[in-house]
């Protein structure tokens, strides 16, 4: 195939489940990859690109990119008929981290994220908040939130908005490299942790 978008829209659930078969990535599996596939599928079909379906839910006078973000989501998620651990349902209050981090890469465009959607600011990404970044964040008091949704990236980005309010996310690739598996880090956390 020549493209992705070339496979997507022309390969049917039947060959990709042929094609896949066997499987499994941490908590995803041949069902889900299939439900995905369909919905970025339908998507193409209806909004002809992913950033067109996007672009659907974003107004420029929104602060951030939730409501397009949660409109996309639903979009993704409209012919699945389960849960499906590659794009959350909206109505679970899910931080999204898999699709800010998708967003960071498409919209932003530098050193570390390719870019390539022109019509959002960087300004109005949402961190993409993992278990490690809420852990650090909980230490460097960017957050009093215990539980990782939606609000609590929200709130996370608003502490990261102080330092840069054109980019709040930039320094996610850097701060989560150092976050992930450093026993530097999780003493500073837990040292922090003690303090608050």
């Amino acid at each position: 195939m020549p493209s992705p978008r070339t496979f997507i829209v022309n390969t049917s659930s039947e060959d990709t489940v042929k094609i896949f078969d066997g499987f499994k990535h941490r908590f995803t599996t041949l069902k889900e990859m299939v439900l995905f596939f369909e919905g970025i599928k339908n998507v193409l079909m209806e909004f002809g690109s992913l950033e067109q379906c996007f672009m659907e839910g974003y107004q420029e006078t929104d602060k951030d990119i939730f409501h397009a973000l949660f409109n996309f989501s639903r979009q993704l998620l409209k012919t699945s008929p389960c849960r499906n651990s590659l794009i959350p349902d909206p109505e679970k209050k899910s931080a999204f981290k898999r699709l800010n981090l998708f967003l960071r890469w498409m919209i932003r465009n530098d050193e570390v994220d390719p870019g390539g959607w022109k019509g959002v600011p960087p300004a109005k990404l949402i961190y993409p908040v993992d278990t490690h970044i809420h852990r650090l964040s909980l230490a460097l008091g960017l957050t009093k939130k215990n539980q990782n949704d939606h609000r609590t990236a929200a709130e996370i980005t608003d502490g990261f908005r102080k330092i840069s309010p054109d980019d709040p996310v930039k320094y996610d690739y850097s701060l989560t490299s150092l976050s992930i598996g450093r026993p530097g880090i999780d003493n500073f956390i837990d040292q922090h942790k003690l303090l608050a």
